[in-house]
């Protein structure tokens, strides 16, 4: 028989989770298999959402992690990238697009967001995918203050999961596969080893200490 394992969070974290802010509990044994099943094992889990970087589509970059910055530009070809934790974020932004931005990918929230709103174009694009800002705030979830810049030039923000194209995934496993060939796809990857770090993982991940996806090989 298999077993299975799970961490749950016990108690809200501050400005950064501890291992002893998780609780491992044991779940009840699998039945035994039929004929005809097959059990699937992960080895590794996913922390992060998808950061995935394809080359020459993007103009400017932000990142968190002072090192990525370097990988956006040299490698990855964005034309300008910075850290937006230690940058002014609307005096970067204003000196390599000084016509403002079009579109924001934005996984982030908070004073990121409301920076990059007030740097955008008269009807400009915010996709939403994240709010990584507020994981790290132990009070329930609740509807913040919106930018007035949204208001004032009319942005237009649609939220999204990837679930919703469920029905595509096929065909982006076929088309990403063939981008990676191609060399056109890039990524990297910060893989911490054992099921029980991922506590540990997850908090150097919100640190900023993770470059690209972060994974736990369980």
């Amino acid at each position: 028989m298999a077993g299975a394992r799970k961490l749950v969070i016990a108690r809200p974290f501050g400005a950064e989770p501890l291992p002893e802010d998780f609780c491992l509990q044991e779940e009840r044994e699998l039945p035994p298999l039929r004929d005809g099943q097959i059990l699937v094992e992960a080895l590794y889990i996913s922390l992060d959402p998808f950061e995935w970087a394809f080359k020459h589509l993007h103009k400017v970059g932000a990142t968190m992690i002072g090192s990525q910055v370097r990988w956006l530009t040299e490698e990855l070809g964005f034309e300008h990238a910075f850290n937006y934790q230690t940058s002014d974020v609307g005096a970067a932004l204003r000196r390599v697009a000084p016509g403002g931005v079009d579109v924001y990918y934005d996984t982030v929230g908070g004073d990121l967001s409301s920076a990059v709103a007030d740097c955008m174009r008269e009807r400009g694009r915010i996709a939403v995918c994240g709010c990584v800002s507020t994981y790290r705030d132990p009070r329930p979830p609740k509807m913040l203050l919106i930018p007035p810049a949204v208001v004032r030039k009319r942005l237009r923000m649609d939220g999204f999961m990837f679930t919703q194209w469920r029905d595509r995934w096929p065909e982006a496993d076929e088309r990403m596969a063939l981008w990676i060939r191609q060399g056109r796809l890039k990524w990297r990857e910060t893989i911490t080893d054992g099921f029980l770090n991922t506590p540990r993982a997850f908090a150097a991940m919100l640190r900023g200490d993770a470059i690209g996806k972060a994974l736990v090989k369980v």
